[in-house]
């Protein structure tokens, strides 16, 4: 920290990206995954367009940027959030901290912070982890049946064009 004073969040939006924008940073890694992930949230759970989306994130990096402190944001979501809301952002909080599989232990520290400010049970957040956890095993599930039909289909094709008969009509 440079000593000056911290970066206030002023709405409740901000607040909330900020937050996740936080976590991806945490690891001093911003990987692409927790990019895309964030991205999808923030459309997801503020119903926003894409493009709404990215400034809302250009507006979170920039704050970042500068001398940033989550206690704020933190502060906005505990008085601004019913307890639904503040499970769903702990659970978004997981599904960034997994999305990469690694959990470093800034990231865990960070979650743990936000965790104890909000006023979050470790019942709450074993729930919002399980709930991350099997969104995501379910993403991969399905990945792994997109790249099965896909394997069929390049297949079907290779057969396809191999056959004397099928060569010109593709």
């Amino acid at each position: 920290k440079t000593g000056q004073e911290a970066v206030p969040c002023l709405s409740r939006e901000m607040a909330f990206v900020g937050l996740l924008v936080e976590m991806a940073y945490a690891d001093a890694q911003l990987d692409e995954r927790e990019m895309e992930m964030i991205k999808h949230i923030v459309q997801e759970r503020l119903h926003l367009k894409e493009e709404d989306a990215l400034l809302l994130l250009r507006q979170a990096h920039e704050m970042m940027q500068k001398d940033y402190d989550h206690r704020p944001c933190t502060k906005t979501v505990a008085s601004g959030f019913s307890h639904g809301d503040k499970l769903s952002l702990i659970e978004d909080l997981w599904r960034i901290l997994l999305v990469d599989r690694y959990v470093d232990v800034r990231e865990s520290k960070l979650l743990r912070s936000v965790q104890l400010a909000l006023g979050m049970s470790l019942e709450d957040i074993e729930k919002a982890r399980e709930g991350a956890y099997a969104e995501l095993k379910e993403q991969v599930r399905a990945l792994g049946e997109g790249q099965l039909g896909l394997q069929r289909e390049t297949a079907s094709l290779v057969k396809a064009l191999r056959q004397p008969t099928g060569r010109g009509q593709w």
